[in-house]
């Protein structure tokens, strides 16, 4: 048996990213299927709008019918596309690629939101633990089935990187260079 890595091909252009901005963009970028659970991305949006407004929750792929609809409100929704001048875009506008599945291998969105300089947050399933570790590229969640704790974690981790601008700073130039 012989691993083989996933890979994607990197722009050799130089990246300027703005580390002073006081909000924060959260992309989620995937299908809405059940694994995914887009939802939980939705539930933190909810918690944050009354205290952090200025984080914004975008969501690019085919998910507005795995949220419900009284969470649409605090989502910006893009459809799938596959011009990658759009994709680069949204990447480049956020700050943190937010992933919530229950199960996965290391899904390609999380190398394309690195090499534009994103934190990752996500549950730790597949080789996720492998390549994002707490405080350094981004942060995992501490349980994979509890739901609940999964929003409360990523509400308390999206609070950091909006108000640690050191932190974003940090984890986007490491990201950036690990990839």
């Amino acid at each position: 048996i012989q691993y083989i890595g996933n890979g994607i091909e990197i722009s050799k252009e130089p990246l300027t990213r703005n580390y002073n901005n006081p909000g924060l963009q959260v992309l989620y970028v995937g299908r809405g299927t059940a694994e995914k659970r887009v939802h939980l991305v939705a539930q933190m949006a909810e918690k944050l709008h009354a205290t952090d407004p200025d984080i914004i929750f975008l969501f690019l792929g085919d998910t507005e019918q795995a949220i419900p609809r009284h969470l649409h409100q605090y989502c910006q929704f893009f459809p799938y596309t596959s011009d990658e001048k759009k994709i680069i875009a949204l990447y480049d506008r956020a700050d943190v690629l937010m992933i919530t599945p229950d199960t996965e291998g290391f899904p390609m969105v999380v190398m394309e939101a690195m090499t534009r300089g994103c934190a990752i947050v996500a549950t730790p399933v597949g080789d996720l633990p492998v390549h994002i570790e707490n405080n350094i590229s981004g942060f995992l969640f501490s349980a994979v089935l509890n739901e609940e704790l999964i929003v409360q974690e990523g509400v308390q981790s999206l609070r950091e990187l909006k108000h640690n601008l050191a932190l974003r700073e940090k984890i986007s130039k490491h990201n950036i260079e690990y990839a």
